[in-house]
């Protein structure tokens, strides 16, 4: 696709995907979640309620979405600056249209959720796969008669419209109606209200970097950006895939067993994993700028830098290990805490590095929040009674050891 489009339509999805992403998120009411776990959740009355709940929702995101399209096209107009992509009058164009997937997504059939409920992974792993390939066949699709943004953003529609119809036509179930029932709306809010304090912090934490970029660099810049933190996150979803999918049950078997074994257990697992994310980022931060030369075109080579400097998020993989520890030992309030540090380093380092440097210093303080950070989750760690030094050398090692492989590799490639 790289090929196709230029880095600035990246950047103008990028930018505009994380306002969907926050607007997204401060509305979550945690629909899916009252579904599994909730002793009503088959209840025909009490899904319809959700689904009722849920096109609501979708309507209020779209309108979100529009009013802040709004603004910016207004702020335009009237010469004010917000800065960066907000200024470009292409954006609220972009984001006014993109919104249109916000409601979509809300008819989305509560059959899903109960699907969730049953842990029918087999259908929801071939509803996403469905969904994925649809995107991406319309993006292709269209891109190679109109190489624009616009490709991106009826791929991001198509993949709205298809994951609805399936979720109704491709999972056994009964069809959902309007309906609000009195008791199921109280229960759906009640549990609702945790998820959404939940959500404001994951907010912060999650995309407060991707909005603050859209205010101070150009579109090209944060589509160069978007294609190294799209590197860098698929290799922490193979973390996170397998901790999530692991680490809870592994450690709570064990937790019910034996304690100090537990412990144990979990030091071993965690510094594995230190060791292989601190190993990546070193080969990344001297590879980055190959990688990007071997698999992308010459306007995209400026994201080989930024990958070099993104890389160092990969030492906040440890949480998916320790955040199910720290679950398995019940102290679900040190998650919180973690998740609180993480949101004030990001934020202080962004906006520090931003002040010292401008947008290169915001990029350089998206890395140092990850070593913050890192020290942080160490002190959590210990203090839950992790049997962990607080200066272990391994992942050190492992970080001089990725470094020195990487520039092997920068060697050979350079007497190819």
């Amino acid at each position: 696709l790289t090929r196709l489009v230029a880095p600035d339509a990246f950047g103008w999805m990028f930018v505009a995907t994380s306002i969907g992403v926050t607007v997204s998120l401060i509305c979550d009411a945690g629909f899916r979640e009252v579904v599994v776990r909730s002793e009503r959740g088959q209840d025909r009355a009490f899904l319809d309620t959700v689904w009722s709940l849920q096109v609501m929702r979708g309507v209020l995101l779209m309108t979100v979405a529009l009013l802040i399209a709004g603004g910016l096209w207004l702020a335009e107009r009237q010469g004010y600056r917000v800065g960066g992509v907000y200024d470009d009058p292409r954006f609220p164009v972009i984001l006014a249209v993109l919104s249109i997937s916000f409601m979509i997504q809300g008819l989305q059939s509560t059959r899903l959720w109960l699907a969730y409920r049953r842990m029918d992974t087999r259908a929801i792993v071939r509803i996403e796969l469905t969904v994925q390939l649809v995107s991406l066949a319309t993006i292709f699709g269209w891109a190679a008669f109109d190489a624009s943004v616009w490709a991106m953003v009826a791929g991001s529609i198509s993949s709205s419209v298809v994951g609805v119809i399936l979720s109704h036509w491709a999972l056994p179930g009964t069809s959902d109606r309007f309906r609000i029932e009195p008791d199921a709306t109280r229960e759906v809010l009640r549990f609702g209200r945790w998820i959404w304090l939940s959500s404001i912090i994951t907010v912060l934490s999650t995309q407060f970097d991707k909005l603050f970029f859209g205010a101070i660099a150009a579109p090209t810049w944060i589509g160069q950006l978007s294609l190294a933190i799209g590197l860098v996150s698929a290799l922490e979803a193979v973390i996170a895939r397998v901790a999530s999918t692991i680490a809870l049950p592994y450690f709570a078997d064990y937790m019910r067993v034996d304690r100090v074994a537990a412990t144990r257990r979990f030091a071993q697992a965690l510094i594995a994993v230190d060791c292989f994310a601190f190993l990546v980022a070193g080969g990344l931060y001297v590879t980055g700028p190959l990688i990007v030369d071997l698999l992308y075109p010459d306007s995209y080579a400026d994201a080989g830098r930024k990958l070099s400097v993104v890389g160092a998020v990969l030492l906040m993989t440890r949480t998916y290990v320790s955040g199910n520890f720290l679950l398995a030992l019940d102290r679900g309030a040190m998650t919180v805490l973690a998740s609180i540090a993480k949101t004030v380093a990001l934020v202080g380092c962004v906006t520090g590095g931003y002040a010292l440097q401008g947008a290169e210093g915001a990029l350089l303080g998206v890395a140092a929040h990850a070593v913050v950070f890192y020290a942080v989750t160490v002190c959590i760690d210990i203090s839950s009674g992790a049997r962990l030094r607080l200066l272990n050398l391994l992942p050190f090692a492992a970080l001089v050891a990725g470094a020195a492989v990487g520039q092997a590799v920068v060697l050979v490639a350079s007497l190819l």
